[in-house]
């Protein structure tokens, strides 16, 4: 179920890139409501993140119809789905906060993650299984928390595995870090971002 699998993979790398593309450029696009009123800029970079995991969770009935016309069943793993949103959610939002901040004041930060993305999508096993990738690779997988991220959501979705603890406590540690990160680097740079935009 080759089509499946690639479709399991691409739900959560839109769900990643739309929200780092359209994250990164939101403090800078909504420049007008941080320079006009107290508005709080960490709103901005949150509600794009929002807005791309709804399409995300709204295209899984969609996967479950493909599923249910390969005549597949749907795997109890799916009740893990909600736990990998959430550390997705968290994983995103951390690293939207800091690039956003930094956008603002380094433009074209916006088209180095551009540029990455179209990078990461290749370093996340989404046209092609993970198990394809030869042993002395394996580590960039490994090292990638979106490929480790695309790589559980198709373990639960599709193969009705529940991924392994270390791949899980990975997860949680970097969305500690994002989130962490994020949250420090907008707090150092909120206080310029008016006369900055």
């Amino acid at each position: 179920h080759y089509h499946l699998l690639v479709f399991a993979g691409l739900l959560p790398w839109i769900w990643t890139s739309s929200a780092l593309s359209e994250g990164t450029s939101a403090l800078v696009s909504s420049g007008h409501l941080i320079t006009k009123s107290m508005f709080p800029a960490h709103i901005l970079p949150f509600v794009s993140v929002t807005s791309a995991m709804i399409h995300f969770v709204l295209a899984l009935p969609m996967l479950i119809i493909f599923m249910l016309a390969a005549g597949m069943a749907i795997p109890a793993t799916w009740f893990l789905v909600p736990v990998f949103i959430m550390l997705q959610f968290i994983i995103l939002n951390g690293a939207v906060l800091a690039l956003s901040a930094l956008n603002v004041f380094y433009r074209d930060v916006q088209h180095l993650v551009g540029n990455m993305l179209t990078f990461l999508f290749f370093l996340c096993p989404v046209v092609y299984p993970a198990s394809a990738v030869p042993a002395r690779f394996r580590f960039l997988l490994d090292a990638n928390p979106f490929a480790v991220l695309t790589e559980c959501y198709q373990k639960i979705l599709i193969d009705g595995v529940v991924p392994g603890g270390l791949a899980f406590l990975s997860l949680i540690l970097v969305a500690t870090l994002s989130m962490g990160i994020g949250l420090f680097v907008h707090s150092y740079f909120r206080e310029r971002f008016a006369e900055a935009l």
